[in-house]
């Protein structure tokens, strides 16, 4: 990279970043490190830090093993602590320490503690799609986990004393390190310190690194206001059109708690109202087509991409255009108020989900288990929210279904069903028709109905070995360049079988262009992880393995000299 800048290469900073699920994940390095200049989004906890200090009464044992074990045990018995929890175990957890002698430490710790819960052992297994595991600064790089810990190990040492020598940050592009670490995560950071910011000295060093090391644990001790005392960013900002502030005032005229423009990057939530019955989380996101909305470059950034990114991280959105808005605000604030409703029904039936006990079975034998994970983090150009037709119940007997009389009839339902979830599995298209009538299962003579109809009324449609997929009108299979992922509800989340090759393939490409070059397992588990399936069974992975070769086939991927794939060029 250095080379490259040095022989003044052109340039282009990538801005939108999607990976970390809460803004402060990402805000320290945004601003430390691209001058607050990265797109992020906030989250609808974003009242809530999702970076947390945990101070550790230990010391550095410099002169000896250069380890400080009352750290390690601290991240050790946490990591233990959310394994045996069942609604915690289900997020992935990374370590990062400092120093390679604190990533021994901790892993000698762990291996002594699975000795004594061997059942916990899959957790660490590379069986696991996200096994957890224990890093330091110098080879984290590509790594992420929905849970990052770090041990920063350094510290006084028994004696109190504070040496400013910490290894790789000391080093020079220490700096690069640091941000590397300090982005891993997708939900959660717990930082692990015994040192404390205010005991490092910068009139002692000139290192970079060192200097980035102490803003960081400021950043952790004090959050977002620490980086609010350097950058004109303000903390409590205000409306940016004086459209923003009627609402604002409407909406406090009527008992609601209301925040202008949350966000702590360059794009912002023009308005969010805070839920009353959860103080820490937003419940409605109000969208406006001031200036945020203005200054997006393209319109599918205004209307499309930042709405589904907002979405994925939980965000109920209601848009308010000012066109409307002036010409009968009454309406548009009643139209609020029913945002709103819809918005607390919503989050009183997750609540309600959420405090459901947690049944674990008693050992997990089975290491392929799929479980559905939140829509994939980074989503890219090509990728949309899988959508389900749900079709309007009929009123007719479950007989009616297979008379003649009734061919056109079906055929509609079949292409309202095929021109809104299309591409669709030929399975998929039998389960919305038969939940319409209220058929309880596909028999082989419905299935046979289905794909007879289908025929007769020349379906566009691909098939591979014994699947089918129905197309609408105007999409061409071979032209097909997108790729659909699951949204936050689980009946989103699709069957392997019922993914479409095209699908598949295109979100080994999309994953490609965002890695340049993988191994094929850490490929297939990418894309895997991109379609919902938080592990690989042999199901899944033969499917992705095919269209591997399928694009290896056609020309439109390679296997580079060290077997790694890359997209032909």
């Amino acid at each position: 990279m250095d080379d490259c800048l040095a022989i003044q290469m052109p340039q282009e900073r990538l801005k939108w970043h999607y990976r970390s699920r809460h803004e402060s994940l990402i805000a320290f390095s945004n601003y430390q490190y691209y001058e607050n200049s990265l797109y992020t989004f906030p989250s609808p906890d974003d009242l809530k830090p999702a970076v947390h200090l945990y101070q550790i009464d230990g010391f550095y044992d410099r002169g000896k093993s250069k380890q400080n074990r009352a750290e390690g045990e601290a991240v050790v018995n946490e990591i233990f602590r959310r394994l045996g929890d069942p609604r915690l175990n289900k997020s992935s957890i990374g370590v990062v320490t400092f120093s390679q002698a604190q990533q021994r430490l901790i892993e000698d710790m762990l291996d002594e503690q699975l000795r004594h819960r061997p059942e916990l052992e899959h957790f660490f297994s590379a069986n696991e799609i996200e096994p957890i595991f224990v890093k330091n600064l110098e080879n984290v790089q590509g790594d992420e986990r929905d849970v990052i810990m770090f041990s920063i190990g350094y510290g006084p040492d028994a004696l109190g004393r504070v040496s400013l020598n910490f290894g790789p940050l000391n080093k020079m592009g220490g700096w690069r390190r640091l941000n590397v670490a300090v982005s891993r995560a997708r939900k959660e950071m717990l930082v692990f310190s015994t040192l404390r910011a205010d005991q490092i000295d910068l009139s002692r060093t000139n290192s970079q690194g060192v200097a980035d090391l102490k803003a960081f644990l400021e950043y952790t001790q004090r959050g977002k206001q620490s980086l609010y005392s350097q950058t004109a960013v303000a903390a409590d900002a205000e409306p940016e059109s004086v459209f923003e502030e009627q609402i604002i005032k409407a909406m406090e005229a009527r008992g609601h708690q209301v925040h202008a423009q949350v966000g702590c990057s360059g794009y912002r939530i023009d308005i969010a109202v805070v839920d009353p019955q959860h103080p820490g989380k937003y419940l409605l996101g109000i969208e406006c087509d001031g200036a945020t909305y203005h200054r997006a470059k393209t319109a599918r950034d205004r209307d499309k991409l930042r709405e589904a990114v907002l979405r994925q991280l939980g965000w109920e959105i209601h848009r308010v255009w000012s066109t409307d808005w002036w010409e009968n605000p009454v309406r548009e604030i009643e139209r609020i108020e029913q945002a709103i409703q819809t918005a607390k029904t919503k989050s009183t039936r997750q609540e309600t989900s959420r405090n459901k006990p947690v049944v674990e079975a008693p050992a997990r034998i089975a290491q392929n288990v799929i479980k559905p994970v939140q829509a994939q983090q980074e989503i890219q150009s090509n990728a949309f929210e899988y959508r389900i037709c749900q079709l309007p119940s009929v009123n007719k007997t479950q007989e009616e279904f297979y008379l003649d009389t009734n061919d056109h009839f079906i055929h509609n339902q079949i292409m309202q069903v095929v021109n809104f979830e299309g591409p669709v599995s030929h399975n998929l298209l039998c389960r919305r028709i038969i939940q319409a009538w209220d058929i309880s299962k596909i028999g082989n003579r419905i299935d046979t109905r289905i794909r007879n109809l289908c025929l007769k009324f020349k379906l566009v449609k691909t098939k591979y070995d014994t699947s089918t997929y129905y197309w609408p009108d105007n999409c061409e299979p071979m032209k097909y360049t997108s790729f659909r992922v699951p949204g936050s509800d689980k009946s989103t989340r699709r069957s392997i079988e019922d993914i479409p090759p095209e699908e598949i393939q295109n979100g080994c490409l999309e994953v490609l262009r965002t890695q340049i070059s993988l191994p094929e397992e850490d490929l297939i588990r990418e894309v895997a992880r991109l379609f919902g399936y938080q592990r690989k069974g042999p199901t899944v992975e033969m499917h992705i393995k095919h269209d591997i070769n399928q694009l290896v086939k056609r020309g439109r991927a390679k296997r580079d000299a060290d077997n790694n794939i890359v997209i032909a060029e």
